[in-house]
């Protein structure tokens, strides 16, 4: 049996034209579909091999039926401590509305993985299936520790995503 691997078509620099648009962006709540809550860019990280954002809702304040918050201060911020077969569960909405909306409303799914490679310092490797919809999503170990926010995959094979590790949410 021969594995086929996608060929990539590269387009020249030369090519590329970049547009700047301006994008509303609003998150809705657990157990609610119809209350959506806009949100404001604060920072964007400087380092551009690390791709992650903060945002912050217009009112500056926290809805009051949010319960759970992730405390900071528990994070995994030594990457090198993360190791291939540690278990890894991502909490999340792939395919956002798709998957999300319920009969009693939008509703968090959980998906466990495991590490699948060490961290480059900045990234790391994981097999939780993931797609479209879910950048953003927390990592967490089996403590409950956050060790990384979900950002990207490999659209051809289910099961390689990746995550900023977590030490970086810090920076911003």
């Amino acid at each position: 049996m021969q594995a086929s691997i996608p060929v990539k078509e590269y387009v020249p620099i030369e090519n590329i034209e970049v547009y700047v648009k301006t994008v509303d962006i609003e998150v809705a709540l657990h157990n609610s579909d119809s209350e959506w809550n806009s949100c404001e860019v604060k920072k964007v990280s400087d380092d551009t091999n690390v791709d992650l954002g903060l945002l912050q809702l217009v009112t500056h304040k926290t809805p009051q039926t949010v319960t759970n918050i992730i405390s900071l201060d528990n994070i995994i911020d030594n990457d090198a401590s993360l190791a291939p077969g540690q278990k890894a569960i991502m909490v999340g909405y792939p395919m956002g509305m798709d998957l999300a909306q319920t009969n009693s409303g939008i509703k968090v799914q959980l998906y466990n993985g495991q590490i699948s490679k060490e961290s480059d310092g900045n990234k790391i490797q994981y097999s939780i299936t993931s797609t479209h919809g879910a950048s953003g999503a927390p990592v967490f170990n089996e403590c409950g520790q956050l060790i990384a926010v979900n950002f990207s995959g490999v659209d051809q094979v289910q099961g390689i995503n990746f995550g900023i590790v977590a030490k970086h949410i810090n920076s911003l």
